[in-house]
């Protein structure tokens, strides 16, 4: 179990962030609901129910919620741990981004290349070992970290990168879910499917104002990618009572939905929805 806990602190954003610049922003809003199963495609939905006796060793993640079907297959596919020592997954604790750039990865170790719409003619120029001495240039990426060799493997296929105007990543800040978004967008650029949301100069914040009730509160450098979690499946949003859905852009991502997110990633890379 490689994922620790961490004492996190947010840091405010500098400003505007130019293409896969994640940044962090802002104040807590009140009452917050999880995004849930029920914003699963139905494929995804019925896999999730046909499930096997959960295999999860994790007690705080209890049969009866919406995550626990999910989460176990996350673990299952070995793309979501807990907390190293424990038998706890945090379901409801803030997903750093150290911890999101480690998910990734193992989607990447896992993927198949051979049916992505550029790889799969180009596998051998995949670039698959990196160490876990830091190479990014981050001042806070230390060497040695679980997230080290992935932060590196994300910055050399330019997935992430850090806060605008900094030396700085933030492995340990709260990852929130705009950033989660982009985050998203460049790996779904990367493996192929619809790359142009990792760019900033097709401008869809038109589209976003009728996808979300909150899209005032979406920072321009998101919005692209906010679509393309949502066309996806991984980020639809928290439904409300007779309008448009909420994303809550600059709310922490729970891990419960980082599991989401990871196994409807896996399910599109295998062709299973």
């Amino acid at each position: 179990m490689e994922e620790r806990m961490h004492s996190v602190h947010s840091a405010c954003a500098l400003g505007i962030s130019a293409a896969f610049v994640l940044t962090l922003c802002a104040a807590p809003q009140a009452a917050f609901a999880s995004e849930s199963a029920d914003s699963l495609d139905a494929s995804l939905g019925a896999l999730s129910a046909s499930a096997d006796e959960s295999q999860a060793p994790f007690s705080d993640v209890s049969d009866g919620e919406w995550y626990a079907q999910i989460v176990d297959r996350a673990y299952t596919l070995g793309l979501l741990t807990g907390y190293e020592g424990t038998d706890l997954f945090g379901p409801s604790d803030d997903m750093t981004r150290g911890q999101m750039v480690v998910v990734l990865k193992r989607l990447f170790d896992n993927a198949d290349f051979s049916g992505a719409p550029y790889w799969g003619s180009h596998a051998d120029e995949l670039r698959l070992d990196f160490p876990s001495d830091n190479e990014t240039g981050f001042t806070d990426v230390s060497d040695g970290e679980y997230y080290t060799a992935a932060i590196n493997w994300a910055m050399h296929y330019h997935i992430v990168s850090g806060y605008d105007g900094t030396d700085k990543f933030g492995p340990n800040d709260p990852l929130t879910r705009e950033q989660c978004a982009k985050m998203i967008a460049s790996w779904l650029g990367f493996y192929g499917y619809d790359p142009s949301a990792s760019y900033p100069d097709w401008d869809r914040s038109d589209e976003v104002f009728l996808a979300y009730s909150d899209a005032g509160d979406i920072s321009l450098w998101a919005r692209n990618a906010v679509l393309a979690a949502r066309q996806n499946g991984c980020m639809t949003g928290v439904p409300s009572d007779g309008g448009l859905p909420q994303f809550y852009p600059k709310r922490s991502l729970e891990r419960c939905e980082a599991a989401k997110i990871a196994v409807v990633l896996h399910e599109t890379m295998h062709g299973q929805i």
